[in-house]
């Protein structure tokens, strides 16, 4: 969920900021159109759908092979 929302907040951004830089500096090549297309959109919400996933399934699943035990001894 966290991945989902910062995606999201991330993209919101990304359009605020892309739209800004064409206003602001319409004379530089690099700034000039912007364009954020449906697939770019769906590109960034994907990476960080995935980045999140893997971030929490990681650590879950090494922390899912100690025993309760052991993990308790070490705080």
């Amino acid at each position: 969920m966290i991945g989902l929302v910062g995606g999201i907040l991330g993209i919101f951004l990304g359009i605020i900021l892309s739209g800004s830089m064409s206003l602001l500096l319409p004379d530089l090549r690099f700034f000039g159109n912007t364009l954020v297309t449906l697939n770019s959109v769906a590109m960034a919400l994907a990476v960080s759908v995935g980045v999140g996933i893997v971030a929490g399934f990681v650590p879950a699943r090494k922390a899912s092979k100690l025993k309760p035990v052991d993990a308790l001894r070490y705080e």
